[in-house]
C-alpha cells in the first residue's frame, strides 16, 4: 500500500439513517457530550505523496450515474451560513478532501449531491458543527454503490452496501416512490436554477448595455425588452414579482416540497403529488414565456447582447418544454 500514489480501503456496511430526527435544538457547547459517530459510510483512503492536483471522490449508483461528489477544491458556503439565524457553532463547514500524503478519512452521509436553491435554511434539529444547509439532496435507497477516489493520476474503487433501517417498516415499493418524487424534485429544481441563470445572463447584459451611453432609440428598445422580461419571467427584485410565478418562486415551492417529503420514510400522500404536479405546471409556463419572449424579440435582443460580447441566446422552439415528470 505504502507505494501506491492512492489506495482506497474497503468500507463496512452503513445504515440508512437521518442525520437528526430530534426536534429539539442541540446542547450548548458548555454542557458536557460528545459527537455521535460520523454518518453514513466511513471511508479511509491513502496518498503516498501529496497530490499534485484536485482529488475527487465520488459515489455511484448501480447504473454508473453519480449520486455524490466530494472534492478538495473548496466549496463556497451557501450565503446564509455568514449569519445563521442561530448559533454559529451548529453549522457545518463546507467539506474539502484532504491531499496531504499519507491516511485520511471521509464520509458519504447517504445523501445526493444538494440540489441548487436560491436561499437556504439550517434545521433546528442541529448536531453542533455538522448540519448542513437545507434543502439536502435525497436519502439514497438501500443497495450496492461504489466509491471511487481519483487521485495522482490514478483511480480507484470500493464496493459499499447501504442497508435499510432495521427500525423502519416502510415498505421497499412506498421508498421507491419517495426516492422517484424526490428525483424529479431536484431535475426540476435544476430546471429552475438554469432558466434563471439565462434569464441573469440577459439582464446583466441589458443592465451593462443601458449604462454604456446608449443613443436614444437604442435606450427605449433597452427598456422595452426589459419590462418585456419583467411581464415573462419576473423581475430582477424578485419581491416585486407581484405574485406571479418566476424561477426563482417556482425553486422555493419545489425546496418546501422536497424538505416535506424528507420528514421520514414514507409515500408521497396524494396531497405531495398534487403539490409537485401544480408546481411542474408552474415551470413549464415559465419555460413557454421565456421562450416565446425570446422568439419574438430574439433580434432585439441578441443586437444588444453581441455589443456586450455576449453569445446570441439560445431559443428553443415554443412548446420544447423540459419536462419535470408527472407525479
Amino acid at each position: 500500500m505504502v507505494s501506491k500514489a492512492a489506495y482506497l480501503f474497503a468500507s463496512g456496511m452503513a445504515t440508512r439513517v437521518r442525520r437528526n430526527v430530534n426536534a429539539d435544538t442541540p446542547l450548548p457547547p458548555e454542557i458536557p457530550h460528545a459527537l455521535n459517530p460520523l454518518d453514513g459510510v466511513i471511508i479511509d483512503y491513502w496518498l503516498g505523496a501529496a497530490a499534485s492536483g484536485p482529488i475527487t471522490l465520488d459515489v455511484l449508483d448501480a447504473t454508473g450515474a453519480i449520486v455524490r461528489h466530494y472534492s478538495s477544491a473548496a466549496a463556497a458556503p451557501v450565503a446564509e451560513a455568514a449569519k445563521p439565524p442561530h448559533p454559529n457553532f451548529w453549522v457545518a463547514a463546507p467539506f474539502v478532501l484532504q491531499t496531504s500524503a499519507g491516511m485520511h478519512r471521509a464520509n458519504w452521509d447517504l445523501r445526493y449531491d444538494a440540489p441548487p436553491s436560491f436561499s437556504h435554511s439550517f434545521e433546528i434539529s442541529a448536531n453542533p458543527g455538522l448540519t448542513p444547509p437545507s434543502p439536502e439532496g435525497p436519502l439514497a435507497l438501500p443497495g450496492t454503490y461504489t466509491v471511487r477516489l481519483t487521485a495522482n493520476g490514478v483511480s480507484v474503487s470500493q464496493r459499499v452496501t447501504v442497508r435499510d433501517d432495521p427500525r423502519s417498516t416502510t415498505a421497499a415499493a412506498a421508498l421507491a416512490a419517495q426516492h422517484m418524487l424526490q428525483m424529479r424534485m431536484v431535475s426540476a429544481m435544476h430546471m429552475t436554477w438554469d432558466g434563471q441563470q439565462h434569464v441573469t445572463i440577459v439582464r446583466d447584459a441589458i443592465a451593462r448595455a443601458s449604462a454604456a451611453n446608449p443613443t436614444a432609440a437604442q435606450a427605449t428598445a433597452m427598456a422595452s425588452l426589459r419590462a418585456a422580461m419583467d411581464s415573462a419571467v419576473g423581475p430582477a427584485d424578485v419581491r416585486a414579482s407581484g405574485g406571479g410565478a418566476t424561477f426563482q418562486s417556482v425553486n422555493g415551492a419545489l425546496v418546501n416540497q422536497v424538505n416535506a417529503l424528507d420528514n421520514g420514510d414514507m409515500a408521497p400522500t396524494p396531497a405531495m403529488r398534487a403539490a409537485y404536479a401544480s408546481t411542474c405546471r408552474e415551470l413549464a409556463a415559465v419555460q413557454i414565456a421565456w421562450q416565446r419572449l425570446l422568439q419574438r424579440d430574439r433580434t432585439a435582443f441578441n443586437a444588444v447582447l453581441a455589443r456586450e460580447g455576449v453569445s446570441a441566446v439560445p431559443v428553443a422552439p415554443v412548446g420544447t418544454v423540459l419536462q419535470c415528470g408527472a407525479p
